[in-house]
């Protein structure tokens, strides 16, 4: 699922995701961020990186936040994440 930002439709990234076998879904040309769920990961992602002040540090402790908040996103959470945007969820 991706918004229609032009370097994701690119016909060399449809082709990429085709070979894969996955199914290349695009998000209405609204772009709110509330019907992406791929935004609502990033800034969730963005929120728990930031918390732990990296910029006060160097290289490896920016990679050490980056791990840490990427491992504080849980199944719940990005299931909420395409709930958000009125993307179902069914096991």
């Amino acid at each position: 699922i991706m918004d229609r930002l032009t370097s994701h439709c690119s016909d060399d990234v449809k082709r990429k995701i085709e070979e894969c076998g996955a199914e290349l879904l695009l998000l209405p040309p609204s772009g709110a961020s509330e019907l992406s769920p791929c935004d609502n990961a990033f800034f969730h992602f963005m929120r728990q990186y930031y918390r732990q002040e990296p910029s006060k540090e160097g290289t490896a402790a920016k990679k050490e936040a980056n791990e840490k908040a990427l491992n504080k996103i849980s199944k719940k959470a990005i299931r909420g994440f395409f709930r958000k945007c009125g993307i179902g969820y069914h096991k």
